[in-house]
């Protein structure tokens, strides 16, 4: 499916009486579509995304006109949160990978050096 289909059949199925207040639904797709996160981009990167991404959900939490908008908000909010940190607690296990790693080679010159 296009991504203007996408966008058109959203709007279509928008239940919002106000159709002059922008639908939630069609910014977070708006957002989601223009923030797809690179693969292999450095944390940082994906950090400072990822902030910019929950500035805008939390500005979007101002112009939610329903419940159900104001749900969709909160649940990405909670899955944002939850990257930023999975991406922080996979820094720390790489930290302490690198440091086990650190002390194999230690423990194993220490072997030879006794041999």
């Amino acid at each position: 499916m296009q991504d203007s289909q996408l966008y058109v059949s959203t709007i279509s199925r928008s239940n919002s009486k106000d159709r002059r207040r922008p639908n939630v639904t069609i910014i977070i797709y708006q957002i989601l579509s223009r923030n797809h996160m690179n693969k292999h981009a450095p944390a940082d990167e994906m950090k400072k995304e990822l902030d910019n991404l929950l500035s805008k959900i939390n500005a979007m939490e101002i112009i939610a006109s329903d419940e159900f908008q104001k749900g969709s908000v909160k649940v990405l909010r909670a899955l944002v949160e939850g990257q930023i940190h999975s991406i922080n607690e996979f820094e720390h296990l790489k930290k302490a990978i690198d440091l086990l790693t650190l002390e194999l080679f230690n423990v194993q010159n220490k072997i030879k050096n006794q041999v």
